[in-house]
C-alpha cells in the first residue's frame, strides 16, 4: 500500500477522497503550464485583446517558415494594398520594459542604461502610471 493510502486510511480517509484530491491537483497543474503555455506562444494575448477584423496580422509580414523578413518593396505593396487596416504589432512589443519614475535620481536611471545597454526607457508617473516622457541616447 502506498504511503499515501496508508495515511489516508489511518486518519479515516477513504480510496474515493485520495483519488479526488489527486484529480484536482493534476488539474490544477494542467491549468498553470495552460497559463505559462498561454504567455509564451501568444494564445493567451489574443484571448485578452483579440485580433480585431480590421487588423493585419503580423504573420503577412514573414516570408517563409523561418520568419524571414521580406523586403522593403514586398512591405510597401501590403501596407498599399491594405490602408484601411492596421497593424498588430503585439509579437514585437516589450511586455515588461524598462521604466523610470520622474521621482528617480538620474544616477539610477544612468547605470541602468549603461548596464543593460538600452537606447530608450519610458518615464512614468509613479502616482498615475501615466507616460510623461521618453529617455533616449
Amino acid at each position: 500500500m502506498p504511503i499515501e493510502m496508508f495515511t489516508l486510511a489511518t486518519e479515516g480517509g477513504d480510496r474515493a477522497t485520495f483519488i479526488t484530491s489527486e484529480k484536482a491537483a493534476l488539474l490544477k497543474q494542467v491549468e498553470e503550464r495552460k497559463k505559462v503555455l498561454g504567455q509564451f506562444t501568444l494564445l493567451q494575448d489574443e484571448h485578452e485583446i483579440p485580433i480585431q477584423p480590421n487588423m493585419l496580422d503580423w504573420r503577412c509580414f514573414n516570408s517563409d517558415y523561418y520568419s524571414n523578413d521580406l523586403s522593403y518593396d514586398e512591405v510597401k505593396d501590403i501596407i498599399a494594398a491594405h490602408t484601411d487596416r492596421m497593424i498588430d504589432v503585439r509579437p514585437y512589443m516589450i511586455e515588461t520594459p524598462f521604466v523610470a519614475q520622474s521621482t528617480d535620481r538620474l544616477q539610477k536611471i544612468l547605470d541602468i542604461f549603461r548596464n543593460m545597454h538600452l537606447r530608450c526607457m519610458p518615464v512614468i508617473n509613479p502616482g498615475s502610471g501615466a507616460l510623461e516622457g521618453i529617455i533616449t541616447r
